[in-house]
């Protein structure tokens, strides 16, 4: 990871909305600017599979969810290994 990569991890999507206030408080005290255009949902627990419809809300743009179970990030690949 480099310094400007941020995860957030939480086990409720309730704490996740929470962290991301944090860290828009965080942008507009300190003039930190981040890209919600690279920001991306990775759910690691999907309700047996079936689709889950999340509404994510970071510095006013929707969150992506991953598309797959897992991302590629600085040829890391984070999330599940099948």
């Amino acid at each position: 990871m480099h310094a400007d990569n941020v995860c957030l991890l939480s086990s409720s999507l309730q704490g996740l909305r929470e962290m991301l206030l944090v860290v828009e408080s965080f942008a507009l005290s300190y003039h930190v600017q981040f890209n919600p255009e690279k920001s991306v949902l990775l759910l690691f627990n999907d309700q047996n599979g079936m689709p889950i419809e999340i509404d994510l809300i970071f510095m006013g743009q929707e969150v992506c969810t991953a598309s797959d179970a897992s991302v590629e990030h600085l040829g890391l690949s984070i999330g599940r290994s099948y």
